[in-house]
């Protein structure tokens, strides 16, 4: 049987250089990155669930004042 003889990674191929360059355009010296700072996603889920949990809390306080043992019904 013949026997193995290991090779380094560097030896086994040559070093490979990036095909393509980056294709987002190059800014002018004194521009700068703004971003949006409009209102996003997050604010819109923050308070749809803040408006259910305040309206589960209110309907259940009224059902719970059906009993006489609401906190404001």
């Amino acid at each position: 049987m013949a026997r193995r003889t290991p090779r380094s990674r560097a030896a086994a191929a040559p070093a490979r250089k990036p095909k393509a360059k980056s294709k987002k355009p190059a800014l002018a010296a004194g521009m700068e990155v703004v971003e949006d700072s409009g209102e996003g996603l997050d604010t819109a889920v923050i308070l749809a669930t803040t408006f259910a949990l305040v309206v589960a809390i209110v309907f259940t306080d009224a059902l719970l004042g059906k009993f006489e043992a609401g906190v404001f019904f």
